[in-house]
């Protein structure tokens, strides 16, 4: 299992000339103001409609946050305007993807792109080279009746490792089975009483922490470790 490194910069260290482009926001900082200015600024007429279909704030702020930084990096590098990309969930490929904005027919944009949420934080990977990535981040909540949970959802080998181990196995295993459903393209109802050591073999895994979250990333290229950038704030 390779290293995970947290590093704070600035939006524009963020490049997709590098292998893998991993980044971290926490969208909690935005007010809603500031929400709906960049949504005003950043979303296609169908991202606009699929945001109104969010009824909490922080999942409104969230999806926001995701969709203007995987915009952001894409315009930069294709030298695109913002509100030229649109990004969609491919229902068939259970996927997001990126397109032209047409009305019509989509020009598709080759960037394999993977995001995972949870109470604010918003963590986007991207890649021009990889053609299997998978992504998520899970709160590590101590209160969480973990160890009951692993025993009956958990495969019986996995459980042993977490009786034996303790709550950050629980977690790192249930970042690694969320990762790994969105990199195989399974429902993650398949994986949780599955013993996925096996499975994970043909994959590059890097996980750790920040703050007191677990994160957990698969991808098929050959790195050694992964630059999680941490934004304070979106361009």
């Amino acid at each position: 299992m390779e290293t995970l490194l947290p590093t704070t910069r600035d939006f524009k260290a963020v490049s997709l000339d590098t292998a893998l482009c991993l980044c971290i926001f926490d969208s909690n900082a935005l007010s809603q103001r500031q929400m709906e200015v960049l949504a005003d600024n950043w979303l296609t007429a169908d991202e606009t409609q699929t945001l109104d279909k969010r009824r909490l704030l922080t999942a409104k702020k969230e999806f926001v946050a995701s969709r203007g930084i995987i915009k952001l990096v894409l315009a930069r590098h294709l030298q695109l305007d913002v509100k030229a990309i649109n990004i969609f969930f491919d229902q068939e490929d259970t996927c997001l993807k990126a397109c032209i904005y047409q009305q019509t027919d989509r020009e598709m944009l080759p960037v394999q792109i993977c995001i995972s949420h949870s109470h604010g934080l918003v963590l986007v990977a991207m890649s021009l080279q990889s053609s299997r990535l998978g992504v998520d981040l899970e709160q590590r909540k101590p209160e969480r009746r973990w160890l009951k949970l692993a025993r009956h959802f958990y495969h019986a080998r996995e459980t042993a490792r977490i009786e034996k181990e303790g709550m950050d196995t629980f977690y790192r295993i249930w970042t690694l089975k969320e990762a790994l459903a969105k990199a195989i393209k399974q429902p993650i109802a398949r994986l949780l009483s599955q013993d996925i050591q096996p499975m994970l073999d043909p994959f590059t895994v890097i996980s750790g922490q920040y703050r007191d979250f677990d994160i957990s990333l698969l991808t098929d290229l050959p790195i050694e470790q992964a630059e999680l950038t941490v934004l304070d704030s979106l361009g």
